[in-house]
């Protein structure tokens, strides 16, 4: 335990305090920085306070009518990116930059395109053009150029492009062939697995084995790396979805929780005479 704890860089007494808040999902809000445990889980600590108003928000703003619904829904989109652009600083002194408040902005957007393709699937699964994927193409790389930039105007125009994004992974040609493959679907399908393990596996890797290999040229050393690592990111990614993601997929798991644990502690065998008879 000693050696997981020194392989931390920190206190044993240390650790336990990070790793059960971070179990807690709220190592952000009181430490204000990211976990020590595992640094990417912080966002995993912002979707678990979106999920736990995620029901308050579809009686809020989820009316029949569809065009209402989509207008609540933009509101409260720019309301929500305004309210933070605006008070950055607020959100900085009170541990809230890391927060469902700074990032409520991100799910709504989320929301918004979930219920459009629902409304739209139709249109979304007709025939497809090339020019889409000139579209998703242009858009992926204001995305990338954009991204980061806390100003509002290039959050709306950053939410204008993920939608265009969006629509063009499916009347695309060559995009909705690509993201349709069955090895990208299943990759897919294990992204927030290979997510929180990615970081772990590449630092266990490059301090240990990989940093021997540096030649001090980026291009040479990344394709070094990238063959080196990330195999063995998807090893590692798969067997933890395997054994721990997967599972919970189950909207039943509970219930088979609870019939194992009848079975483990409370299933007796019959006794000897009952078999006798």
């Amino acid at each position: 335990m000693n050696c997981f704890f020194r392989g931390l860089h920190q206190p044993g007494a240390d650790a336990i305090k990070h790793f059960a808040v971070s179990a807690l999902y709220s190592h952000n809000v009181i430490y204000n920085h990211i976990s020590t445990i595992n640094p990417v889980s912080w966002t995993l600590e912002i979707e678990v306070q979106y999920y736990l108003i995620a029901p308050l928000i579809a009686i809020a703003l989820f009316f029949k009518n569809s065009a209402v619904r989509t207008i609540s829904l933009l509101l409260l989109f720019i309301f929500s990116r305004i309210l933070y652009s605006v008070n950055s600083d607020f959100f900085q002194e009170h541990n809230l930059s890391k927060s469902l408040f700074a990032y409520s902005s991100f799910f709504v957007a989320g929301i918004i395109l979930a219920d459009w393709y629902l409304a739209n699937h139709n249109f979304l699964s007709l025939k497809k053009y090339i020019l889409f994927d000139g579209l998703g193409i242009a858009t992926i790389i204001c995305i990338i150029t954009l991204s980061g930039y806390q100003s509002s105007g290039y959050s709306f125009f950053l939410f204008v492009c993920y939608s265009m994004l969006f629509i063009s992974v499916f009347k695309g040609v060559l995009l909705n062939k690509v993201l349709t493959n069955k090895w990208i679907t299943t990759i897919g399908g294990m992204c927030y697995s290979i997510y929180l393990m990615h970081y772990s596996v590449t630092f266990f890797i490059t301090q240990n084995f990989t940093k021997n290999l540096l030649s001090y040229n980026y291009p040479r050393d990344f394709f070094i790396q990238s063959i080196i690592i990330i195999p063995l990111i998807l090893i590692v990614s798969v067997i933890f979805f395997v054994l721990f993601e997967r599972p919970f997929m189950d909207i039943k798991w509970p219930n088979r929780l609870k019939t194992f644990f009848k079975k483990l502690f409370f299933h007796r065998p019959p006794s000897s005479s009952a078999q006798a008879n």
